[in-house]
């Protein structure tokens, strides 16, 4: 994993309930939350290894979602990173069978 926070399309935050939003239960969403997670993490490494370290140095906060990557620090200072955006066209599924289609 990354050494700093991922917020994805499945992760629940105060006022957004993925559960709701995207009608599935609650295990469901924890597992895309977890799959778009390990996606980010595996294209970031592979793509940019120098940028998790450099990343927790500064603090940020990673948002990623299908055909997005950017991240935020402390300072709101706010950057979209399109050569990793790139990578993440793929959507990991719901079932353990097709992690991504």
């Amino acid at each position: 994993m990354l050494p700093v926070r991922i917020l994805t399309p499945w992760t629940p935050m105060p006022g957004f309930d993925p559960t709701e939003a995207y009608a599935i239960p609650a295990n469901e969403a924890a597992a895309c939350d977890a799959l778009f997670q390990q996606l980010v993490c595996e294209v970031v490494y592979h793509a940019m290894p120098w940028l998790p370290d450099a990343l927790s140095a500064a603090g940020a906060i990673v948002g990623a979602s299908p055909g997005k990557f950017e991240f935020v620090l402390p300072n709101g200072e706010f950057h979209e990173v399109p050569e990793l955006a790139c990578y993440l066209k793929l959507v990991p599924w719901r079932e353990a069978h097709e992690p991504c289609h």
